[in-house]
């Protein structure tokens, strides 16, 4: 899904533009069922995409992954056409 061999630079893109990039794929891959928040794992208790976050943008810390997540599912939301009061409960909480 993400080709972590590929440098942000290549594309003339900085440290936020290549995260930009990062969330929307992750999203993209939500979005298509590739990737859930809704099951851990019974040795580390995260799910697959607390390990994916923190594995593609090196994160530590609740705070940090927190504001990912949201940025995440904020896109998540856009590629599904916008909120509407069910669907911001569902994927925010």
């Amino acid at each position: 899904m993400i080709n972590n061999e590929v440098e942000g630079s290549e594309f003339g893109l900085d440290s936020e533009g290549m995260r930009a990039l990062l969330v929307d794929e992750v999203a993209k891959a939500i979005f298509l069922g590739q990737i859930t928040d809704d099951n851990p794992s019974p040795s580390n208790g995260k799910t697959s995409l607390d390990q994916l976050l923190e594995w593609e943008f090196d994160i530590e810390g609740e705070d940090g992954m927190r504001q990912l997540k949201t940025d995440v599912f904020a896109r998540v939301l856009e590629l599904r056409g916008g909120c509407d009061m069910f669907g911001y409960d569902d994927v925010i909480f």
